[in-house]
């Protein structure tokens, strides 16, 4: 087989997790897709939240982290279409794999798969997601997106070396799947009622399912199998507790911190910084929505007053993360600079509240 393609890419939002950041790399520059966007990721939720106080050690070394409540790369944005099946299924080989990922992007179609970096980023068996978007047979390479050297960009793999790391054995059920992702024919209006909602229930730490099923599942009926099995997954685990949502799910933040100034065990091997990073995304997120509300005029009243203070939210939200980035990177904790730091975290929340509070009112 001869030819290439590549499909196109953007920046998202939220890089704090590869998982919610693919499906908005796909529609991000996307204008017919720009209502959904800043319709969404205004809840934020954690799991056992709780855990954080009675083991903080076991709770920080895990994979919970704070996350924005929308969908991702396995279902629930209505915007694509999914197609989830096992790899086995498929029963590809070395040889047919690069023509299935050759017809696929023809159509359009980006591929969600997890791979094993052992023997190309690690030297140990180390599995993790990444994004297909494109193949080059006469240089035989493959595109991928996600993280390298830690930073969010398109990289290329040789087609052995990728093949290798595609038929890896794979003892995580979820690590042995394959989505198909590709932008639908759907469309999404900007719905203020649901917007709203949305808003109390981040301010209220709370999910109100009515809206919930609304703005992220409202065209699950029009999907594959795959995003219906996400959408009963994530609704039920939803509905059984044991998650914090909204303001709530932030306190996440102050009680890191709190164990970083109280517990000399810990050091920076320990900081862990991408609920951090979420926090920053969803600030920054916020001012670039409020431009866009009153650009496309969906608010009657007069924003002028409230974009300059959610953007100096933003920015301190940004300026937060990075001296985290920084005192990690040198191996050193300051314990004042961290009492700072979370009184300021604090300070953000406090000033928000009043800033939503407002915009409700509008």
């Amino acid at each position: 087989m001869t030819g290439n393609i590549i499909l196109e890419w953007t920046r998202p939002i939220f890089t704090y997790s590869t998982t919610p950041s693919y499906p908005l790399a796909i529609i991000g520059s996307d204008m017919s897709c720009q209502d959904w966007i800043f319709s969404h990721y205004i809840n934020m939720h954690i799991s056992n939240v709780d855990e954080a106080v009675k083991q903080p050690r076991l709770f920080f070394n895990s994979v919970n982290v704070l996350q924005v409540t929308a969908g991702d790369s396995w279902g629930g944005i209505q915007l694509l279409s999914y197609n989830t099946t096992y790899k086995h299924e498929l029963g590809l080989n070395k040889k047919s794999l690069f023509g299935f990922i050759y017809e696929n992007l023809v159509e359009k179609r980006y591929i969600f798969t997890y791979i094993n970096f052992n023997g190309y980023a690690t030297q140990f068996d180390y599995n993790h997601n990444i994004l297909i978007h494109g193949i080059d047979f006469s240089k035989e390479i493959v595109y991928l997106l996600g993280f390298k050297n830690a930073i969010y960009s398109s990289y290329t793999v040789s087609f052995e070396t990728f093949s290798n790391m595609f038929f890896s054995e794979y003892k995580d059920n979820m690590e042995k799947k394959l989505v198909l992702l590709h932008r639908n024919n759907s469309n999404y209006f900007f719905n203020v009622d649901v917007f709203r909602m949305q808003i109390k229930d981040y301010l209220m730490s709370q999910i109100t399912f009515e809206y919930f099923d609304e703005y992220i599942f409202n065209s699950e009926k029009s999907q594959k199998s795959g995003n219906k099995n996400y959408y009963s997954f994530v609704r039920s685990a939803y509905s059984r507790g044991g998650f914090s949502f909204g303001l709530e799910a932030q306190k996440v933040l102050d009680y890191y911190l709190e164990y970083f100034i109280s517990e000399d065990s810990f050091t920076t091997a320990d900081f862990d910084l991408r609920s951090f990073r979420c926090f920053m995304e969803h600030k920054a997120l916020w001012y670039q929505r409020l431009i866009y509300l009153d650009k496309m005029e969906y608010y009657v009243s007069d924003m002028s007053e409230l974009i300059p203070r959610f953007k100096k939210r933003a920015d301190k939200a940004t300026s937060i993360f990075f001296v985290l980035a920084k005192m990690k990177m040198s191996n050193r904790i300051n314990i004042e600079k961290l009492k700072y730091l979370n009184n300021e975290i604090r300070n953000l929340i406090s000033e928000e509240i009043i800033d939503l509070e407002m915009l409700l009112t509008r």
